[in-house]
């Protein structure tokens, strides 16, 4: 790069030598890396975020020195299935949007608290990573089977959630390494385990067609949602902490009070096949869900009384495949899909127009995430790629 390139600026410097970091120690651990999810943590220090002026104006492209390779050079026996991270990751730079690029990554804005990553595996373990050495600080043992989620406390990062395909969830802690609890209410496997808001209590999603919630204080089980007939596909808490959106291979999604949980509050049955993901906005006032019938929907949440059906705000239909995951950008006026047509796609939330669309995965488009201030993309593919568009 020749000298006084405006883009040779310390912070990207930073930016590819963390980069670079991951690529060699996460190369070296396992062998073919499977992205399991994408995911911010959102950070409530930026939940006001200003709406753009004119967002569909707004077009990305792939920024191709920013690509992930997760088909590694050192091979093992291992596999990725979601990763976390909790960390002093700056918005405003491309490592924001790098902190999700092997799984489930959560970077954290704001005065550091911690510097760590935990990563879970098919070998059913998780480990838990310095983000700026490499170096694995602890591996966390006790899953028979595999990792599909993982999360570190919302607060304070000392704890850490898992949830596996052995049918339990587990806490453990940080500094220790110590398995904590052990949450095994579930009758099956259990594919979600999400903090809300304060880490106080915790929500776990299972193929035994239930959702869990529990009480990280006591580790009880305080109420199981039922009402869906086949396995749950994901289930959210929204930014509140007091609506909880559950989707289901029985083609629903639902949606539940955490202040009245005998019954869902609202039933969504218009998808025609698997509901495969859910999402709520940063203000709460929008859900959209997506399928295998290769739609994904928004849905309106103000001004519907309980038990009737949500009114739908638009359609969003382009995709030639199942649409495997959705999500809001931060103020909330577009929409990002994740498709097995190889594409991940861009609309208008209000319209359900599509604005762009993001070609160049060769495989299946799995995963997708905004960045914190809405102005960089990552999208992970069954390629073994994850790409950065900005």
């Amino acid at each position: 790069m020749a000298k006084g390139d405006k883009s040779d600026t310390p912070q990207k410097q930073d930016t590819k030598c963390f980069m670079e970091l991951l690529r060699v120690y996460f190369r070296s651990y396992c062998e073919k890396s499977t992205i399991h999810c994408v995911r911010y943590l959102y950070d409530p220090q930026l939940h006001n975020l200003e709406s753009p002026k004119d967002p569909q104006q707004k077009l990305f492209r792939v920024d191709v020195h920013y690509q992930v390779e997760t088909t590694p050079l050192y091979r093992t026996s291992l596999e990725f299935t979601t990763i976390d991270l909790i960390g002093p990751l700056c918005v405003c730079c491309a490592c924001a949007v790098l902190a999700r690029s092997a799984g489930s990554i959560s970077p954290q804005c704001g005065p550091s608290r911690s510097d760590k990553i935990v990563t879970g595996s098919f070998d059913c373990t998780a480990k838990v990573w310095s983000a700026s050495s490499g170096q694995c600080l602890c591996t966390l043992f006790g899953h028979t089977a595999e990792l599909v989620a993982t999360e570190f406390h919302p607060l304070h990062g000392e704890a850490i959630a898992t949830a596996s395909m052995d049918g339990t969830a587990r806490i453990y802690d940080v500094e220790t390494a110590h398995e904590l609890h052990q949450l095994a209410h579930h009758g099956a496997e259990v594919i979600a385990a999400r903090y809300n808001r304060d880490g106080q209590m915790l929500l776990t999603g299972s193929f035994d067609h239930t959702a869990g919630i529990w009480d990280t204080r006591t580790k009880s089980c305080c109420h199981q949602l039922r009402g869906h007939s086949a396995e749950l596909s994901n289930c959210v808490w929204n930014f509140s902490g007091l609506l909880i959106a559950t989707g289901s291979l029985d083609h629903t999604a639902r949606l539940w009070d955490i202040r009245r949980l005998d019954q869902e509050l609202h039933l969504v049955s218009k998808h025609s096949d698997e509901v495969l993901d859910v999402a709520f906005d940063a203000a709460g006032r929008l859900l959209a869900t997506c399928s295998s019938d290769c739609t994904a929907r928004v849905w309106a949440l103000d001004g519907s009384a309980a038990s009737e059906q949500l009114e739908m705000l638009s359609l969003m239909a382009g995709h030639s495949d199942e649409v495997s995951k959705v999500c809001f950008s931060p103020s909330g006026c577009m929409l990002l899909t994740a498709s097995a047509d190889n594409t991940a796609r861009l609309w208008l939330t209000e319209s359900g127009h599509c604005s762009q669309v993001l070609a160049g995965h060769e495989a299946e488009v799995f995963s997708c995430a905004y960045s914190y201030a809405g102005d960089a993309i990552l999208t992970a593919s069954k390629d073994n790629t994850c790409r950065f568009w900005r």
